[in-house]
């Protein structure tokens, strides 16, 4: 069997070695890099009355060097008060991305 350039081939051979592509392409792309982490969730609880709560939260992403904040307010009854995201287009610490959400939510 002819395959490219003129070199000639067995279909054997050719069978061996897309098989061997597949598999390692498998490899790569199927199974995870790693076991994922469990989400832990945390159900919102409402402030005393007559108080405000402010929940902030931020995101890093390394690699592509993108960071996102964000805030949300809401009263003793749970009704929305105010809410602000924004995208910081540089990869921040974690704990200054967080620090960074509170700071914009005070303003």
């Amino acid at each position: 069997m002819r395959i490219w350039k003129g070199v000639s081939s067995s279909h054997l051979y050719v069978l061996e070695e897309a098989t061997a592509y597949l598999l390692a392409w498998q490899k790569i792309n199927v199974e995870p890099l790693s076991p994922p982490i469990p989400r832990q969730f945390q159900k919102w609880s409402k402030p005393p009355h007559g108080w405000l709560k402010l929940d902030t939260d931020a995101s890093v992403n390394v690699g592509s060097k993108v960071s996102g904040l964000g805030f949300v307010v809401r009263d003793s009854e749970g009704a929305f008060v105010a809410a602000k995201s924004s995208t910081w287009f540089v990869s921040l610490q974690p704990k200054f991305a967080e620090a960074l959400a509170l700071r914009e939510a005070l303003l």
